[in-house]
């Protein structure tokens, strides 16, 4: 196993947990707002506020093996979902997106531990969103995530990323929202994951300002990562 060498950051990318060896991530959001009028070829087209996005992540692994599972997951998988969380308390910054691995450092050997590197590029734009709190569920009985005051309800939709980890047996989650925490309706309708994924869910319509991820089901184990961006 990985050491874990960091706490204040995690990182998902898909339903694999990368974030137990990290040791630096680095998130950057560049806005390349261009002005028309010194345009000199009037053929040349531009959009303003275009974005350009980036992510890098590093970790230091106790053994070659370990790197290579990760090396497998992040370089062979193609495109997939990234999210990163600045802490991990319901509420928390995180940014999420899809985006394909850049390019890759070889490994370095420090002492006992393994250096790896990769630098990712997103397709989309990096978005950034909240972090619902993480759901880890046992047995039969429901589990719930906290609620997310948002500080109002918005008419403009939004999206949900979800990073599902292995379970064992039957595991279902939806989102809830409420207006007051007690009269409770459904965000969306139950989703069903048996395997490592990553989920984005597009959503339209009203959402209300308290927001949470629930879970049921029969299953011994499992874990869910749920994040929302509001439009």
């Amino acid at each position: 196993m990985a050491k874990k060498l960091a706490s204040a950051v995690r990182v998902y990318f898909g339903g694999y947990d990368p974030g137990t060896a990290t040791t630096r991530i680095s998130v950057n959001l560049e806005s390349k707002v261009l002005d028309p009028t010194v345009i000199v070829d009037v053929a040349e087209r531009a959009t303003a506020g275009e974005r350009a996005d980036g992510l890098e992540w590093a970790g230091l692994f106790d053994d070659g093996v370990s790197m290579d599972v990760a090396q497998a997951v992040l370089l062979g998988s193609g495109t997939a979902v990234w999210s990163v969380l600045v802490g991990t308390a319901s509420g928390d910054v995180a940014y999420s997106g899809t985006v394909f691995s850049l390019s890759a450092k070889a490994p370095a050997k420090i002492g006992d531990l393994v250096r790896y590197e990769v630098t990712i590029k997103p397709d989309q734009k990096l978005d950034r969103a909240k972090y619902l709190g993480l759901i880890s569920k046992t047995g039969t009985a429901d589990a719930n995530s906290g609620w997310l005051d948002n500080a109002g309800s918005s008419t403009a939709g939004g999206v949900i990323y979800a990073h599902i980890f292995p379970v064992t047996g039957t595991f279902q989650w939806q989102y809830q929202h409420s207006i007051d925490q007690s009269t409770i309706d459904t965000l969306i309708g139950w989703q069903t994951n048996l395997t490592s994924t990553g989920t984005i869910i597009a959503l339209t319509g009203t959402i209300r300002r308290y927001v949470r991820a629930a879970s049921t089901g029969t299953s011994t184990t499992g874990t869910l990562i749920p994040i929302l961006i509001r439009n």
